[in-house]
This record gives structure tokens, sequence and C-alpha cells, in this order.
């Protein structure tokens, strides 16, 4: 083959490859407020959550609304003669109580708990994904650390085979470095094993495919940026928790379903009209038709059912629902404060260890690495002073993975969705 027929079929090939592959897929970055959001517009279990309210709503339009009207005749032929009666007759029922207003009642309910069950379904879906995203965080943080820390280490193990190999250095502080590198690099690869679990977890909060790459946009907090205390709920303006409104409203339908009990004793009463068209042979007058109208009444007697059954079971459910309440009042104020004080103890720990224990792990650290240059220590006081700052800095980083939880936490005790602190 020519050198110009190969050189242009080259540039084809190559032309081909090029255009035939498929463009790279680009990250899905998202804040973890974005994070958040997206979970709760694509989670097909709160999707189906919503349509409770659907439901509550077409009972209130079912509710509190009249039988429909009864049409009736009947036909009694004389079967000895023309003679014959024929009766029409339409019925209407009517509650001799308040019953329509209060089903009507119970259905508005309905749909305050319905509202409230699917505001506490978002806020708890909304604290799993913060959660996750924390510890994605923290996860990412942390590798991070260890990336830099294996770099490190490898550096300096290849400065200490270029000593040995000019035959001024130790072959046992070059192994030790090689050895230190190999164990950073397996504890890298356990932290990517438990990083694609997390990965996992997190694409199925967000319902994405396992092919899309994801990115979060944030980072852990330091005690600087946490806050000193939610806002209460008593304050104005801001609502209670949704499981609190969720058990109120609970509670108020149990309360209106026990008044609707009591409406119920008295079944409807009936009011009709009554045409009657008799005709009949009177000798010696012969054939006559007579036409009646006449008005029909029907009212029930409690005598066998008076709904008592059902009365006491609904008072009792209204006092279970009020009991639930009240414990439900008991555990948010234990969980505030408790969240609270875990806040205040995870700020002290965190500000502890980044302004009391990490400026002199690295002091220490950078003077013994002078002092080994010149050969006034031995590997193993370095060695022991790299290995206490890096435990120390992981430390860190635990620490602001506590802040960060704790935030998190103390929001959700307040009712509030999660909202991650800007980067420090």
């Amino acid at each position: 083959m020519k050198p110009f027929s190969f050189f242009r079929l080259s540039l084809a090939f190559v032309a081909v490859v090029i255009v035939g592959r498929p463009p790279a897929m680009e990250a899905a970055a998202f804040s973890p407020e974005a994070a958040i959001q997206r979970a709760l517009t694509k989670n097909l279990d709160l999707a189906a959550a919503r349509l409770l309210i659907r439901e509550a709503g077409a009972r209130l339009e079912q509710s509190g609304r009249l039988t429909n009207p009864e049409f009736e005749t009947e036909l009694r032929p004389n079967v000895n003669g023309l003679e014959g009666v024929a009766a029409f007759g339409l019925t209407q029922r009517f509650p001799l109580t308040d019953r329509l207003r209060r089903e009507r009642a119970v259905s508005r309910a309905g749909i305050a708990a319905a509202e409230a069950e699917v505001r506490e379904r978002e806020l708890q879906l909304a604290g799993n994904v913060a959660s996750v995203v924390a510890d994605w965080l923290a996860l990412n943080a942390r590798r991070d650390a260890r990336q830099q820390q294996l770099e490190q280490s490898q550096s300096l193990a290849r400065a200490a085979r270029a000593i040995v190999a000019s035959g001024e250095g130790s072959t046992i502080d070059a192994a030790q470095y090689e050895l230190a590198s190999g164990q950073l690099a397996t504890q890298l690869r356990a932290l990517d094993r438990e990083r694609a679990d997390q990965l996992a977890s997190l694409r199925r909060h967000l319902n994405l495919a396992s092919v899309e790459p994801l990115e979060i946009t944030s980072t852990l907090p330091l005690a600087a940026d946490a806050p000193a205390a939610a806002p209460s709920p008593s304050a104005a303006g801001t609502p209670p928790r949704p499981d609190r409104q969720l058990a109120e409203a609970r509670r108020e339908t149990a309360d209106r379903e026990a008044d609707l009990a009591r409406a119920q004793r008295w079944q409807d009463m009936g009011i009709g009209i009554v045409s009657e068209f008799q005709r009949a042979q009177d000798l010696p007058v012969g054939r006559l038709n007579d036409q009646f109208l006449g008005l029909r009444l029907t009212l029930p007697l409690p005598f066998w059912n008076r709904n008592q059954g059902r009365i006491h079971e609904a008072a009792a459910v209204a006092e279970r629902r009020q009991l639930e309440l009240q414990a439900l009042e008991q555990r948010i104020h234990t969980e505030q404060a408790a969240a609270q004080e875990k806040l205040a103890v995870a700020v002290t720990v965190e500000r502890s260890v980044r302004q009391e224990q990490l400026p002199p792990a690295r002091r220490i650290e950078d003077e013994l690495a002078r002092l080994k240059e010149r050969g006034q220590a031995s590997f193993t006081d370095l060695a022991r002073a790299r290995e206490k700052r890096i435990q120390i800095e992981l430390d860190h980083l635990d620490a602001r993975h506590e802040l960060l939880r704790a935030q998190l936490q103390l929001q959700l005790a307040h009712g509030q969705f999660p909202s991650f602190p800007s980067p420090p």
C-alpha cells in the first residue's frame, strides 16, 4: 500500500473512532438542599402518599348528602272482576339530627389529617436524605484525607529510596515508608468500597440511574458555622412539627367521629306523597273511579338499636387520640432538649480538636521532620508523630461529621426541613 493511502486510511479510522465514541456523561451536581428537593419530587412512595389528600377531598365531596328519594308503586287488581287499585308514591328521607353537618366535619378533619401525614412523610424523607448526604460528605472528606496522606507517604518513600540508592540513607527507613504507604493504600480501598455502597444508597434516594455520575457540592461544617439553636415552634409564625399537627388532626377527627356517632342514634325519617287510583263496580250505579292523594310519614323508633356500641367505641378512640397527643408533646420536648444538648457538645468537641489538638500535633511533626533531616531524631519518633497527627485529623473529620448530624437533628426536632451550612 502506498504511504499516502495508508496515511489517509489511518486518519479515517481515527475519525470514526472519535465520532463513534459515546459522549462522556457529566456528573449530576446537587447541593444538599437540591438533593433533598429532588428526592421529594421523584420519590414514588411520597407521590402515592399525596393521593391521601385527594382521597380525603373525595370523601368530603361525598359526605353530608341526603339519600336519594324512593319511588314506590303498587298494583292490586281484583281477580274476580274489573276492579283494582294502583298506587304511586315518592319518599324522601331526612335526618332527625344534624348528622349531615357532622359528616362534613369528619371529612374536613380527615383532609387536615391527610395533609399533616403527607408533610410528616416529606420531613421524614428529607431527614433520611440529609443523613445520607451527611454521611456521604464525611466519607468523601475522609477519603480525600487518606488520599493526601498516601501521596505524602509515597513521596517520602520515593525520597528514601533515592537516598538509599545514593548510599547515604537507611534501607530500614525506606522499607518502613513503603510499608506505611501500603497500609494507607489498603485503607483507601476499604473507603472506596464503602463509598460505592453509600453512592448506591444516595442514588436510590434521588432516583438516579446507576450509571449516572453524582456529585454533592458541599463540605462538612466547622463549629463557627453551627447555629446556637433552632427557632422554637412556639415562636410567632413558626408552625409546629408535622407529627404534632398529624396527632392534633387525628384527635380532632376522633372528636368529630364521636359527635357523628351520637347523631346516628336516630335513623332518618321518611316523608312522602302517595297517589292512589281505585276502580270499583257498584251496582246498580255501575263502575266508579276514585282518586286519593295523601302524605306518608315514617318515623324510626330507637327500641333495639341506639348505636350505643359505636358511641362508646368513638369515645374510647377520642380519649386514646388525646393521650397520644399528650405523649407526643412530651416526646417532642425531650427530643428538642436532647438535640440542643447534642449540638452544644458537638460544637465543643469540634472546636477543641481544631484549636487545641491539631496545631500542636502539626508543630511536633514538623519539628521532628527537621530533626530527622539533621540526624537528631529517629524514624520511629517521626512515624509516631505523623501517625498521631493523622489520627487527630481523622478525629477532626469525625467531629465535623457529628457536628453536621447534630445540626440536622436539631432542625428535624423542631420540624424544620434540613438546611446545610455554607461551606467553610
